[in-house]
């Protein structure tokens, strides 16, 4: 709004329609950014604008104004108000509040003309909102409403806390949009955009047919996250598989070709690395669970990705492609003695506010955990630091499956779909881990068949 040079004193306001916001929403996020390209590189303030109050009809020309004012002191007064309650917010902004220096203001314009065309590229870029995966877009839409909830319930936070909470969004949301841009040139054209703390995107390791050493790790563990695209909504019984015959892996999969690449190769792969049979399971058996375990490039082509979307879709049409590798894995996990213990699972960021105490609720894929927190808390995965939600789970009926899985140590407790849950605990630490326990309950109707007839 205020451009560089502008004489000072100056004042201005710009207003907003309710209509441009949901109806359900009752509180707006105003970022304030200094810089002079196009994806502005430096932050500097968050201001809550109405974290509550606004009104809920967005229909009666209801207007958010935003008044930014700088004084002689070229002190910075930024102030809200809604039109409608008369409700108000107002913040200063003085040059020790991480205002830009004189020198980063001198370099952020020669970079704003060097960068020019290209900022102008990456904007209009139709097509960039169609490179963005759905598992991605889940992730900044969850994020951001999960960020929303979080200021709904903490009102009185500090503005540091606040600040915080919103750059971890950011780096979430920017993360996700540089991925696109995989070439080195385009992702060096995006990072010079976006924040410094900005994390890269880690590699997923291709399956390799030639490895024979069953100590390998993977890179990503990525299955071991997949928690975080619970919806937790009521769906219908898993179902349809029970009546097939059971085939052979390559015959339940030969059909997922045009969804799901390399998919035939990699069922291959996994048979040839089944060939030792344990636990009374065959070849096709043990062959299905490794098939779940094993992550490929591109990173969201990976099998368990794809058959745990179609778990928790509504329209159970979506698992008919799925049914006879289903059938099959099923019957592999049913025959494995199912285990009593407590198992870990986790998330980065804070879902706390989706899991009160007493909340009962299903898992609706498959959910991979494991018996040592430690093992959660790997760098690559959690680490310990940062704000992350770990799941203490008391199962009743989870399944071993490190001895038919791709990645052999990493003592992998597989959870069935359709698996029902209730809270019984949480707690805050100190460092940013917010613990949840869950207990695996009993549901009053089966809601995953038996593969068996």
């Amino acid at each position: 709004m205020m451009k560089r040079n502008t004489t000072i004193t100056t004042k201005q306001t710009q207003t907003f329609p309710l209509t441009s916001f949901p109806k359900s929403q009752s509180g707006i996020i105003t970022k304030l950014f200094e810089g002079e390209r196009s994806m502005t590189k430096k932050i500097i303030i968050y201001l809550i604008v109405l974290n509550s109050g606004i009104s809920s009809n967005s229909d009666d020309g209801s207007e958010i104004e935003v008044t930014f004012e700088i004084d002689a002191n070229s002190i910075l007064n930024v102030s809200s108000d809604d039109q409608t309650s008369a409700k108000s917010n107002k913040i200063t902004i003085t040059n020790e509040k991480e205002r830009l220096s004189k020198d980063e203001i001198e370099r952020m314009i020669a970079d704003a003309e060097k960068y020019k065309k290209e900022d102008e590229t990456t904007i209009n870029d139709e097509k960039l909102k169609d490179k963005i995966n759905v598992y991605d877009k889940k992730k900044m839409i969850d994020a951001l409403e999960n960020t929303l909830i979080w200021l709904e319930t903490n009102q009185f936070a500090e503005q540091e806390e606040i600040e915080k909470k919103l750059k971890e969004v950011e780096k979430l949301c920017s993360s996700i949009m540089m991925k696109p841009y995989s070439d080195e040139n385009d992702a060096k054209k995006m990072s010079e955009g976006f924040s410094d703390d900005q994390t890269k995107d880690k590699v997923i390791p291709p399956v390799n047919a030639t490895s024979n050493n069953n100590t390998e790790i993977s890179k990503l563990n990525s299955r071991f996250l997949d928690i975080r695209n619970e919806h937790q909504d009521m769906l219908l019984p898993i179902e349809g598989y029970e009546d097939m015959p059971l085939l052979p892996l390559e015959n339940t999969v030969e059909h997922l070709e045009n969804i799901i690449s390399n998919i035939r190769r990699n069922a291959w792969i996994a048979k040839e690395r089944s060939i030792v049979v344990t636990n009374e399971l065959t070849q096709d058996e043990s062959a299905a669970i490794q098939l779940y375990t094993m992550e490929w490039k591109p990173d969201n082509q990976s099998f368990y990705i794809h058959i745990n979307t179609a778990l928790r879709e509504a329209n159970r049409d979506k698992l008919t492609p799925f049914l006879s590798y289903l059938k099959l894995v099923l019957t592999a996990l049913w025959k494995l003695p199912s285990i009593k213990t407590t198992v870990w699972g986790g998330v980065k960021g804070d879902l706390s506010a989706q899991y009160p105490i007493g909340k009962e609720f299903i898992w609706w894929g498959f959910s991979s955990c494991t018996r040592l927190r430690k093992f959660l808390e790997q760098e690559k995965l959690l680490s310990t630091t940062g704000v992350r939600t770990l799941f203490r789970i008391e199962c009743e009926t989870g399944k071993s499956i490190c001895a038919h899985s791709y990645y052999k140590t990493e003592d992998e407790i597989l959870l069935l779909p359709a698996t029902r849950m209730r809270v019984i605990s949480q707690m805050d630490s100190n460092n940013g881990a917010i613990v949840i326990q869950l207990k695996e309950i009993k549901s009053p109707f089966p809601l995953l068949q038996s593969p068996f007839n």
